[in-house]
C-alpha cells in the first residue's frame, strides 16, 4: 500500500470528506468527550505520542489491517462477521475496505478530538447523566 496522505481536505475511501458537514457528527457532546478523556487519563502528552505513532504506522497500516484480519479469521465466531451470505469470506469487501481501515488506523492517531467530531454541549437530565453503565 502506498503512503497515506494527511490533510483536512482529503476524501476518504467511502467518499466522505473529513472536516465537512458530509461527515456524521458524534452522538456525544464535547463536554462528554472531555469527561471520557479525563476518565481514561488521556493527556496532551498522549496526543503528542499518537501523532508520532501516525508517522510510524502510516507506511504499515495496510499490513496491520491484513494481520488483524488474519487473526480474526482464526476465530470462527469472529470470522462469521466478515463472511458473505454463503458463510465464506467476502474477499470483495476485504479488498474494497482495506484502504478505509488503513486510513482509520492513521486517523485515530492524527485527527483531533474536537467540536467537529462532537456535538455542542447540551443540558442533560440528572437521571440520564447518573445512569449506571451495564456490566460495571
Amino acid at each position: 500500500m502506498g503512503r497515506l496522505q494527511g490533510g483536512a481536505d482529503r476524501v476518504g475511501a467511502d467518499g466522505t470528506q473529513a472536516g465537512t458537514e458530509r461527515v456524521a457528527r458524534s452522538p456525544i457532546t464535547l463536554d462528554e468527550l472531555r469527561r471520557l478523556e479525563q476518565a481514561a487519563g488521556l493527556t496532551a502528552e498522549d496526543d503528542r505520542w499518537l501523532r508520532e505513532a501516525a508517522d510510524v504506522l502510516r507506511e504499515q497500516a495496510g499490513e496491520i489491517v491484513d494481520a488483524w484480519r488474519a487473526a480474526i479469521a482464526e476465530h470462527p465466531h469472529l470470522a462469521a462477521y466478515s463472511a458473505g451470505p454463503d458463510g465464506k469470506p467476502n474477499q470483495g469487501y476485504s479488498r474494497a475496505s482495506r484502504p478505509r481501515f488503513a486510513r482509520w488506523i492513521v486517523d485515530v492517531c492524527e485527527r483531533p478530538r474536537s467540536h467537529r467530531a462532537a456535538r455542542p454541549s447540551r443540558a442533560r437530565p440528572a437521571a440520564a447523566a447518573a445512569r449506571p453503565v451495564p456490566g460495571i
